[in-house]
């Protein structure tokens, strides 16, 4: 049989041939310290090129048309170079900035105004790697990670020529609202590619015989390309050495793209409104053995180990702060209990009667087969609960881990999707043929596991936690396949760092952390219904999956609070930037989960589970970077967590100072005395982050006094709710004195 025939990009041959020919025009060139730059005008495309020289490069398409074009205007400064040109399709204006010299960072923008209503129906590909002799042919390298759906706009480039490292491209998406508003499109997997032809490609109109009816409007400008290149050292064959390279091209590039303005959310209310309505409302819950049980959705579903832990655990939280939490936490736990199988030795997804109470709903369940992260969440949850003093949660937990291990054990800690959970015989293995399983399973059993270590002090858990990471080595960006999980194997890694003190545990955790940010949206949409809630920072929930939720959202902000507060000068400087803006972004984003506080009138005709009541304080379980009504899958109780893990861990009520603290960063270091109140936030210096001081109503007023550790006052201002708010920077040193 004959060898395949490689697929050669029609773009890459009409450069090759351009280069070979040498016909293109040179503008400028511009030498930095580790590359040479050179614009040069061709037939149909102006070119950025980018080289080192002997080594190779690349070249970056800017404005383009088919017809040609023609230099009208140029700016030539020492960081900037500006070109505007005249084409068929309309004036286009290229804007190229040199925004870092030292961590070496691009960005070229580009500008199109068409003379008439335009229907764009083609713009080619825009990023070429080059071999030293400017053929894209020849060009030695592979694509580490490229778009996924809506999800990072990036493609991440590794050379295999010795001195060319890596690239990072991404595509500012924000600034392309404009573009797809106009022409009815979205962004769904347009940055990647096929080797030698990268990057963006704008996406295509609707189907042809309607492209007219969504042109870009005539004498507009839009922004068609906002492209920033990071440029790294990246050790291709070492997963730990790439994903810490991805990370530190990420963190150059976040401080350069738009980013959307946060709002101050009282989430302490809302967990009032939602204790309310999981007390009160008989949508939210079912009786059964005499315990209350949760529904996973509003009217509908059976009782559900994970959703009732992931329900009670947050507010068992809160409740050590809040005493008036503990019936309503203490009345959810009392029948936990239930869902234990002795005869298996595990805690089980159903309740005993889950065939009868689901064939009278008419969604007859099979009680036996399991998600292979379900037999493990409830874990979590209990571990955490035993943690913090409930012996019955650690009795529990204590009775079912040894069937958890058996079941780690059965799969060589490579978990399927599905199992039965008697025979422990796999029902669907992967996701599909020749990828992985629920690849990042390994990460939440680690995190119970080490749990159950510090609670027992027997080592056998600790070398489960071992073996359960040891496996995931080398996966890569396909890590991820739910986001809350990627972010428990986060946790896990730091914390075996520090029981074992071998770095590449630490560096596991960036692979972690790198799968989860790459299926993250790093812009904020303005696409139908998202226009009333904010996409920035937002996880999908499944590493497929069209949607975020807020189950994923609130567990993963709570695993990066401790991933931050415990790892503190461990964590790079991109790591700790990425890690605490995902935190500031997810009280801001996960507001917009909630009914309430959408608009009545873009909610779906048709809902998958139950309905949605925008009278409970209870999130829906899905929101679409690409706007699409949200709620199509319901108003997820099981998300209703996130008011109570917010609450618990932005809000802090201060001993001796007549306020509580809130800060949208976690804070790392706090020390209280009768008179002064010291702390300082996580992060990077450069960033800024929220703080308020809301006055104790029992206590004396009083008039804070903000201020940088033996320094300078900050000025804050009086809120319309008599708060006192400021802006304040990141990872520095600051005090709260009052009068």
């Amino acid at each position: 049989m004959n060898d395949p025939v490689p697929l050669i990009p029609a773009g890459a041959l009409h450069l090759q041939r351009e280069l070979a020919e040498d016909t293109m025009e040179t503008l400028t060139r511009v030498t930095l310290p580790w590359v040479e730059l050179e614009v040069r005008l061709g037939r149909d495309s102006l070119w950025l090129f980018v080289r080192r020289a002997g080594i190779g490069g690349y070249a970056l398409r800017t404005a383009f048309s088919a017809s040609g074009l023609t230099i009208i205007e140029k700016h030539l400064g020492q960081d900037t170079l500006v070109f505007a040109c005249d084409s068929a399709v309309g004036r286009q204006e290229v804007r190229i900035d040199v925004v870092d010299r030292v961590s070496p960072l691009l960005r070229c923008s580009v500008t199109l105004t068409p003379p008439v209503p335009l229907a764009m129906r083609f713009w080619p590909p825009d990023l070429y790697p080059l071999a030293a002799d400017d053929d894209p042919l020849t060009s030695l390298g592979h694509v580490q990670a490229a778009q996924r759906g809506l999800n990072a706009p990036i493609v991440l480039v590794a050379r295999d020529e010795p001195g060319m490292g890596g690239l990072l491209y991404f595509q500012n998406l924000t600034a392309l609202n404009g573009f797809y508003r106009a022409t009815g499109t979205r962004p769904d997997g347009v940055v990647g590619g096929r080797w030698p032809q990268l990057g963006y490609q704008p996406p295509s109109g609707p189907e042809f015989e309607r492209a007219d009816d969504n042109p870009l409007p005539a004498n507009t400008p839009v922004t068609i390309s906002d492209a920033l290149l990071a440029f790294d050292e990246l050790d291709a064959g070492d997963p730990r050495q790439s994903a810490i390279a991805f990370l530190n091209m990420l963190g150059t590039i976040y401080p350069h793209i738009a980013r959307p303005a946060t709002t101050y959310h009282d989430w302490p209310a809302l967990a009032k409104a939602t204790a309310r309505d999981l007390r009160r409302s008989p949508k939210a819950s079912v009786h059964h053995y005499g315990h209350r049980y949760v529904r996973p959705y509003t009217a509908a579903e059976v009782p559900d180990s994970m959703v009732q832990l992931a329900v009670a655990r947050p507010i068992a939280r809160l409740a050590e702060l809040d005493a008036s939490y503990r019936p309503l936490a203490d009345d959810l736990l009392a029948g936990v209990d239930r869902f234990y199988d002795p005869r298996l030795g595990a805690v089980r997804r159903f309740l005993p009667n889950v065939l009868v109470e689901s064939r009278a709903l008419g969604n007859e369940k099979d009680e036996n087969e399991v998600d292979s992260w379900y037999l493990y969440h409830p874990l979590v949850n209990l571990a955490k609960l035993a943690r913090a003093g409930d012996d019955s949660a650690k009795d529990l937990l204590l009775r079912s881990v040894d069937f958890a291990i058996r079941v780690a054990r059965r799969f060589k800690y490579s978990w399927p999707i599905t199992f039965d959970v008697r025979t422990l015989e796999v029902k669907v293995l992967n996701r599909k043929e020749g990828d992985p399983g629920q690849s990042d399973v390994g990460g939440i059993y680690a995190h119970v596991m080490l749990d159950v270590w510090e609670l027992t002090g027997q080592k056998r858990f600790l070398n489960e936690a071992i073996k359960a990471i040891e496996a995931t080595g080398d996966l890569r960006f396909d890590l991820n396949y739910q986001t809350n999980l990627t972010a428990f194997g986060v946790n896990a890694c730091l914390r075996l760092w520090h029981a074992t003190k071998r770095r590449w545990f630490l560096d596991q955790s960036f692979v972690f952390l790198a799968s989860f940010l790459h299926n993250t949206l790093f812009w904020e949409s303005q696409l139908g219904a998202a226009e009333h809630y904010t996409t920035f920072m937002g996880a999908t929930c499944l590493h497929d999956g069209p949607y975020m939720a807020i189950y994923e959202c609130f567990e993963s902000w709570e695993s990066f609070r401790h991933y931050l507060v415990e790892g503190r000068d461990d964590l790079p400087h991109s790591v700790r930037l990425l890690a605490s803006e995902f935190c500031r972004y997810g009280l801001q984003r996960a507001w917009g989960y909630y009914p309430a506080h959408l608009p009545a009138d873009i909610f779906p005709d048709e809902i998958r589970n139950g309905e949605i009541d925008r009278k409970l304080s209870f999130p829906l379980e899905d929101l679409y970077g690409a706007g699409d009504p949200p709620g199509q899958v319901g108003q997820e109780i099981y998300g209703c967590g996130a008011a109570f893990a917010f609450a618990a861990g932005a809000w802090r009520k201060l001993e001796f100072a007549p306020f509580t603290l809130f800060c949208d960063y976690p804070i790392s270091r706090i020390a209280e005395t009768d008179s002064i109140v010291r702390f300082e936030t996580v992060g990077v210096a450069g960033m800024e982050c929220r703080v308020r001081l809301i006055a104790n109503p029992r206590r004396r007023t009083a008039v804070p006094r903000l201020a940088l550790a033996g320094s300078a006052e900050i000025p804050h201002r009086l809120t319309e709710e008599g708060h006192f708010e400021a802006m304040v920077p990141a990872a520095t040193p600051l005090t709260i004195e009052w009068s």
